[in-house]
């Protein structure tokens, strides 16, 4: 019943040998990284699992080896046989033998990318605005106070935020229509982003008004001159 139930389970199972290799694998874990079970038996978990998450990895695997832990859950991130970049719910468990020694780890995987997506989306929707995909009022005014507070700690670090209003806009909108004003807002948006510094912020407050943090200023003619651009 545990082979049938190993096997035809709908998330991704393994089992894993303290070293880290495969020993068994079941079919839904080969679709979430895209090897097939032959594969992935030569190799071990590290070969599919994001650099950036190895680490922690390696980490949760040694707690297991020492009998720190029996079973630990987190997110990590795998490599996609085709290179995308795969999020997954990881649960492990360690399994013991008749002298309570640590046999082997079973690993649950379920695939979460999807999720992980939406979450990002939404994240980002927070902060920028829809039409120019600038950062909006509420980003904007964090960037303010973190520079407010590196300011405070390095007295000579001088920083200016910028505002612009766009004169006579609603005359485009009344003459030519909403589509044309929002083309030219994206416009206007991307013209601002080419005129500034790495590191310096443009975004759009709403309607027809920008506002643009300048860092790192040596003097205040720094600002005056990315006005004049």
């Amino acid at each position: 019943r545990f082979r049938s139930a190993f096997d035809n389970a709908t998330i991704g199972m393994g089992v894993v040998a303290l070293d880290g290799r495969w020993l068994q694998v079941n079919r839904s874990l080969c679709d979430i990284v895209g090897y097939d079970e032959r594969e992935l038996l030569a190799s071990e978990v590290r070969a599919v699992t994001h650099r950036a998450d190895l680490v922690a990895l390696e980490e949760q695997m040694q707690r297991f080896v020492v009998g720190a832990i029996s079973s630990h859950q987190t997110e990590v991130r795998y490599c996609h046989k085709s290179g995308k970049e795969v999020w997954a719910h990881l649960g492990m468990s360690l399994v013991r033998d008749g002298d309570a020694r640590p046999l082997h780890l079973i690993f649950q995987i379920q695939d979460i990318t999807d999720r992980k997506r939406a979450e990002s989306q939404l994240l980002h929707d927070a902060f920028h605005d829809a039409l120019t995909g600038l950062p909006n009022r509420a980003l904007f005014m964090d960037h303010v106070k973190m520079a407010i507070q590196r300011s405070r700690r390095s007295g000579n670090r001088l920083f200016a935020a910028l505002f612009l209003d766009l004169d006579r806009f609603k005359i485009i909108n009344d003459s030519l229509g909403h589509m044309v004003g929002d083309q030219l807002l994206v416009g206007i948006a991307h013209r601002l982003e080419a005129c500034l510094r790495p590191g310096d912020t443009v975004a759009r407050l709403g309607g027809d008004e920008f506002t643009i943090l300048l860092e790192d200023l040596s003097t205040t003619d720094d600002a005056i001159e990315v006005a004049l651009r």
